[in-house]
Formats: C-alpha cells, sequence, structure tokens
C-alpha cells in the first residue's frame, strides 16, 4: 500500500517536471494504473483511518488522468475501463455523484 502511495505520488511529481508529457506518458499511465490496482483494496481497511495517503494518491492518480485524456487515448481508455469497473460496481469505489466514495464495497484486510 505504501509502496503504491509513493509509486503514484513519484511519477506525478516526475511528470509535473515535464512539458510535453506524451514521451512518458504511456509509461505513467500504466503504472499509475497498476498502483491504483494495488490501492483499491485498502481503500477502506484500518489503513486508510490511520493514513490518509492511500486514498489521497487514488484521488490524485485519478486526477492526473483525467488531466492526460486531453492527450492521450491511453488515459481516455484508462479512465474508461475505471468507470466501467465503477459502474458494474466490481468495486463500487465511485459513488453516485461521481465522488469517491465506497458504498457497500467490502473491507479488505
Amino acid at each position: 500500500m505504501e509502496l503504491a502511495s509513493d509509486t503514484i505520488e513519484a511519477i506525478l511529481a516526475y511528470m509535473d517536471t515535464r512539458t510535453n508529457p506524451i514521451p512518458f506518458g504511456l509509461h505513467a499511465i500504466e503504472c499509475v494504473v497498476e498502483a491504483m490496482c494495488h490501492l483499491v483494496p485498502h481503500l477502506r481497511g484500518r489503513w486508510t483511518n490511520e493514513d490518509p495517503r492511500p486514498l489521497s494518491s487514488f484521488k490524485r492518480a485519478i486526477e492526473f488522468l483525467e488531466s492526460l485524456s486531453n492527450t492521450m487515448g491511453a488515459a481516455r481508455r484508462a479512465l474508461d475501463a475505471l468507470g466501467e469497473i465503477a459502474d458494474k460496481q466490481w468495486l463500487n469505489l465511485l459513488s453516485t455523484d461521481g465522488e469517491l466514495g465506497f458504498g457497500d464495497m467490502p473491507v479488505f484486510s
């Protein structure tokens, strides 16, 4: 969980220094989405109450993908895939108002 949060934060910090995100963008998207997948089981666990970083990193990762989605199709497709997962309630991460929420998602520990 900590490694996934650190990975997201490091990639976002690096990408903020790039004037052109495209050369590293595809790799960044792949790594961020993979790190997000590692965070999902911990978003409602006892760790979230003790350390808000996983949820913060997850939200920042979504914002990152949204910002890249205007120029990179891979980011748009990643958001679409994450949206489909949420719509099918496999993870039930997004509430009905589009905000990050948890609904009936089981707690993994």
